[in-house]
């Protein structure tokens, strides 16, 4: 499945168009049987997936909108595996680990030296997301 998103780019008249560019996890192979009856399987698998990471905020001089492009992170994996008739494979991988923190605080007295972590409080999120197919026969 794959999801579409739109960002702006300059056009020739000085204004803005909008293109949709491609987001998913996308799985590739190529099976070859073998005179062994074995299938040799060559496997590129990809994620693709938005992020406010190097993000755009782009706005028009004929109008007080702004229009938000977010970037993509893509990660990828492949591999070449041989199996027998009714053999298993398990492909996993393509970690993601991501920390944020929030600190909120009230003006002035959160940024007071020792005292000022009374004035305040931090948050961390943390996400964590990690490719994983299985197949059996």
């Amino acid at each position: 499945m794959c999801w579409w998103f739109p960002i702006p780019v300059p056009d020739r008249d000085s204004g803005t168009t909008i293109e949709f560019k491609e987001f998913a996890v996308a799985v590739k192979f190529v099976p070859v049987v073998m005179s062994s009856g074995n299938i040799n399987l060559k496997l590129n698998v990809s994620v693709s997936e938005l992020t406010d990471v190097n993000s755009v905020a782009v706005s028009t001089a004929n109008s007080s909108s702004t229009f938000f492009a977010p970037s993509l992170t893509n990660r990828s994996a492949s591999t070449t595996v041989e199996l027998a008739d009714g053999q298993t494979i398990g492909i996993a991988g393509l970690i993601s680990e991501n920390m944020r923190s929030v600190v909120n605080k009230f003006a002035g007295l959160g940024d007071i030296p020792i005292i000022g972590h009374l004035f305040r409080s931090e948050e961390f999120e943390k996400g964590e997301t990690e490719l994983v197919r299985y197949r059996s026969r």
